[in-house]
């Protein structure tokens, strides 16, 4: 060790790893008393070392709280967050700097405004320490320091995040003692799932995606798991959400009920559909686990008519039918050609995916005019199912099929009709043992060009899981503590303001490039766009981790007004893309 703590402090400035040696031999307590002495010693002028530091050790503390230790409440329990992506990772490397896409569920340090929980966040990656302050101060709680807990597998790989924590039994005990430290005081050296267990409902644990990984982890940690049981999952597929829309008599484009898994199955199903409905112009494939509409691809119909045409005309002895088989394998010649969604994505790697993960087609719903909104809900153990909330989705990609971001609510024109779907299918969920929440994509088009009063409803999908305006949602929530109406679709704060947003996971520009998210926390005092208290209006960002590689960014701008979140979104577009970097 060092001779002198100036002289650790020296060494650490240089070479943050050093901090992990010299403490190597100390115990979890000392190792945190002599970090705290530490950073007090510190020049906070120099930002990168502070940073460097902090990133550093922010996870290698071994999950001590960095306040000091009391006594827990009786009323005391603990939230363990495992923000895994666990869905195919061939599909999540789509998506531009998925690897921070973790940080979506950095909204869950909000709910430490109640001051009887503990929260335990793992994440793949440490955090920058600029991101993890930042939402600590929207807590604004004097005592969040003791009751919020870091973990990471320092993993980057593409596996789930849960896997590498099922991979690492260390950090497993580490977790449960961290777990029954916040409900004891103290905890010994080794805790066992059965230690945890006993603690019920005090100790539960939240995923994003819930497969059975998740399902694994929370039984290793011995935390109830909340969201749907495991045997429900089939209900959130493109497949099991059609035969849902079927069975409750929600409208819903044509197709299939049941998964395809090859190409000549697929080229079968679509010809069948084809002859059902002979206008049809474009079908859409969907990947039974395609993630925020990347799994998708479009047919155009018309090069198979122009194929089929074309063998006809030349016919020595022209027929006046074209055979089913002819048509199979029309279509089957086309399918190389469909639209891939996703960057990158052709037939090949996509008919492997179709193989291993299944698909279901179903006809693409024409018309001028679509608006892309879906609802949230919530499915309680009592099997009561609520409306929690409602959204216009922003949509992007080569055909409108790539989830952007979302406006907050969705158009008054439909939503309340889009609530009774959404019951419907959500009694249903509920028979079948469904739970926790739920979302439903939907596809509104006015029946009249000219006419945004009548619109045909279409059901799309479910999502038996977190979504992509969970967090926009949840940060609402959290910071004003209001309520969504069901009567009205209005959100009103418990001020008795109403509040709206916009928000995106893709705010990505080519001058963001570099910025750090100490740079950003810097920015955003200087011009102002931080989140207001008082008002409880402004902006919250996310993903700050993908500013520097990607130059990409999240945000939800809450507003009082519709035009209101307007203002705040393009302001913060404007204030960040302005800023001199030189």
């Amino acid at each position: 060790m060092a001779s002198s703590t100036s002289d650790l402090v020296s060494a650490i400035q240089e070479n943050p790893a050093v901090m992990l040696e010299a403490c190597s031999g100390l115990s979890d307590d000392m190792q945190l008393e002599v970090f705290n002495k530490l950073k007090k010693q510190l020049n906070y002028g120099n930002c990168l070392a502070l940073d460097r530091i902090d990133s550093t050790l922010q996870s290698h503390m071994l999950g001590q709280p960095s306040g000091r230790v009391v006594k827990p409440s009786d009323d005391s329990h603990v939230m363990v967050i495992i923000p895994s992506l666990s869905s195919d990772p061939e599909e999540l490397k789509k998506i531009e700097g998925v690897q921070h896409y973790e940080e979506r569920q950095l909204f869950h340090i909000l709910r430490l405004r109640d001051e009887s929980l503990t929260l335990i966040l793992i994440t793949s990656l440490p955090l920058h320490p600029s991101v993890v302050n930042y939402y600590l101060t929207l807590v604004q709680s004097k005592t969040v320091d003791r009751r919020f807990i870091l973990f990471s597998t320092f993993d980057a790989s593409m596996q789930p995040l849960s896997q590498k924590i099922l991979d690492r039994p260390i950090l497993q005990n580490k977790i449960r003692r961290a777990i029954v430290r916040a409900l004891e005081g103290s905890a010994p050296e080794d805790v066992t799932a059965e230690d945890v267990l006993k603690y019920g409902s005090r100790a539960r644990t939240v995923c994003f995606i819930p497969s059975t990984l998740e399902y694994k982890l929370a039984n290793t940690f011995g935390c109830e798991i909340l969201c749907s049981p495991e045997d429900t999952q089939f209900w959130g597929t493109k497949t099991g959400s059609r035969q849902l829309f079927r069975d409750s008599e929600v409208p819903h484009p044509i197709g299939v009920y049941d998964s395809i898994y090859s190409a000549q199955d697929l080229a079968l199903q679509l010809a069948e559909l084809w002859e059902s409905k002979p206008a049809m112009t474009r079908v859409v494939v969907k990947l039974n686990e395609g993630f925020s509409g990347e799994g998708n691809a479009l047919l155009d119909m018309g090069p198979v008519i122009s194929r089929l045409y074309a063998n006809y005309k030349f016919l020595s002895k022209r027929q006046h039918k074209v055979t089913k088989e002819e048509r199979v394998e029309s279509i089957k010649h086309e399918l190389q050609k469909m639209r891939f969604q996703a960057a990158n994505e052709n037939w090949e790697s996509f008919e492997k995916k179709i193989h291993r993960l299944g698909c279901i087609v179903e006809q693409y719903v024409e018309g001028q005019g679509k608006q892309s909104p879906s609802v949230q809900a919530m499915i309680h153990e009592d099997g009561r199912v609520e409306i929690l909330s409602s959204h216009e989705q922003v949509l992007g990609g080569p055909d409108g099929q790539v989830y952007l971001g979302c406006h907050f609510p969705c158009d008054p024109a439909y939503r309340v009709q889009l609530h009774e779907y959404t019951l419907k299918v959500g009694k249903l969920l509920s028979k079948h043992g469904a739970r926790d929440r739920f979302g439903i994509d939907y596809l509104c088009v006015p029946e009249k060009p000219w006419d945004f009063e009548q619109w045909n409803v279409f059901a799309l999908e479910i999502n038996l899981r977190s979504g992509g305006t969970t967090h926009p949602y949840e940060t609402l929530r959290q910071l004003t503590n209001g309520k969504y109406q069901f009567d009205s679709g209005i959100y009103v704060s418990e001020q008795g303001q109403e509040k709206y947003y916009i928000a995106t996971d893709n705010l990505q520009e080519q001058e963001y490039k570099g910025l750090l998210p100490s740079d950003l926390m810097r920015i955003i005092k200087r011009r102002g766009i931080e989140f207001d208290p008082e008002t409880q209006t402004g902006v919250v960002f996310h993903l700050m981790g993908a500013l520097s590689e990607f130059g990409k960014l999240g945000v939800t701008c809450i507003g009082n007004t519709v035009e209101g979140a307007h203002e705040i979104y393009q302001k913060t577009w404007s204030t960040v893309r302005g800023v001199n970097y030189a």
